[in-house]
């Protein structure tokens, strides 16, 4: 409130605007209100606030109280509240989770899947601001399944080599016929930005309205190949799309043309590999 502060305080540092908030912040599982069997994950997260400052001066007439300004001796009177509104909600890694552990996974099988969803949304207007907007939202789909590993070890059963100590490393010769690992990810993200400050001298006309878009997807995928016990290979390839097809003046909201892809921005890929030297098939190194 107006005229809080500490006692060694002076008047003139004193709080000089009323303040007025609220907090709403929730987490359910929605998942939990489902049936077991379905095995269902849904956390839901929502929060809202909301934020007024009413100060103690006139913003354009500094000298006058606030509560004894009329539209008539300060016309700027409504404008001159600080209030900012922020809401926000979440769904993080939605999937099903496999209830039937006696079934063979498969790459095809809905609990490979995962979505998230996340919007965030600030409000603002004061004084010297009419409106600003701010806007954040992300979704995102991922997909990962790992193979389970098909080997073939061709001299496993070669009577000599198993009697040669020194030819150990040959009989365990082994390679796998599938990849291991592969995962697909992709993320919708854009950002909305929207401001309009007030043209305070009379006469003038109305300031514009400042935009700023940046409207991306981007996916990317990775294979990990184990071709053997002791050579490993992942590849992964990552690719990144720019929404920006439209003009200046055009009225485009952060939710129009939601999944259009756009234009290619960039592309980048990485193939790494490792090898582990066979060297305890060795009699006098099998120590290590």
């Amino acid at each position: 409130t107006i005229g809080f502060g500490g006692v060694e305080q002076r008047v003139n540092e004193r709080n000089l605007e009323d303040t007025k908030q609220y907090d709403l912040v929730t987490n359910v599982s929605v998942g939990k209100l489902l049936p077991k069997k379905w095995g269902i994950q849904l956390p839901l997260n929502y929060s809202i606030s909301e934020e007024t400052h009413d100060p103690k001066y006139d913003a354009q007439y500094q000298d006058i109280l606030y509560e004894n300004t009329t539209i008539d001796n300060s016309p700027n009177k409504n404008e001159s509240q600080d209030y900012t509104k922020r809401k926000s909600i979440s769904l993080i890694n939605v999937r099903k989770d496999r209830t039937n552990t006696q079934k063979k996974a498969r790459f095809y099988d809905v609990e490979n899947l995962s979505v998230s969803y996340a919007y965030n949304e600030t409000e603002h207007r004061d004084y010297n601001v009419q409106k600003h907007l701010d806007q954040n939202v992300r979704a995102s789909a991922n997909y990962n399944y790992s193979f389970q590993p098909k080997s073939i070890e061709p001299f496993k059963n070669w009577g000599f080599l198993t009697k040669k100590k020194y030819l150990k490393f040959i009989k365990d010769f082994n390679i796998n016929l599938l990849p291991s690992t592969i995962s697909v990810n992709s993320n919708i993200i854009r950002s909305y930005n929207e401001q309009k400050s007030r043209s305070l001298v009379d006469g003038l006309p109305p300031l514009p309205t400042l935009k700023q878009r940046h409207f991306m997807f981007d996916w990317d995928y990775t294979v990990g190949y184990n071709i053997t016990k002791s050579l490993q290979f992942n590849f992964r390839a990552a690719n990144n799309y720019l929404y920006d097809d439209f003009d200046a003046a055009d009225d485009i909201q952060i939710f129009d043309n939601f999944f259009s892809l756009g234009r290619p921005d960039h592309y980048h890929q990485t193939l790494s590999g490792t090898y582990k030297i066979p060297i305890n098939k060795l009699p006098l190194l099998d120590f290590v």
